[in-house]
């Protein structure tokens, strides 16, 4: 996991206090102008920060295709079982629609 160093700055016109976040962070991370951030405290003088995610209702579809999504998106599928099953079901959602 990469880490950040950043340093709070103040606005020299109103005196607010600032995070600014480098590009490449930004870029690397995905985060964009508007996105909702959470603090966690790590309790060792440290934070981190986290995009909050949308919570929005899902219908059952969606939901299987999440769940799948969540499955397969760091695997390199070299598994001939797994294409297998991949296909499989990318196909029984097509059907659904």
């Amino acid at each position: 996991m990469k880490t950040w160093t950043m340093h709070i700055e103040e606005d020299p016109e109103n005196g607010d206090l600032i995070l600014p976040f480098p590009a490449e962070l930004l870029s690397e991370v995905g985060w964009v102008e508007g996105d909702t951030l959470e603090w966690e405290n790590n309790n060792d003088g440290s934070w981190s920060l986290r995009k909050k995610e949308m919570e929005l209702p899902l219908d059952d579809r969606e939901e299987a295709i999440l769940t799948l999504l969540k499955k397969v998106s760091n695997l390199e599928c070299e598994n001939q079982d797994l294409k297998s099953e991949i296909k499989r079901l990318k196909w029984t959602l097509e059907e659904q629609d």
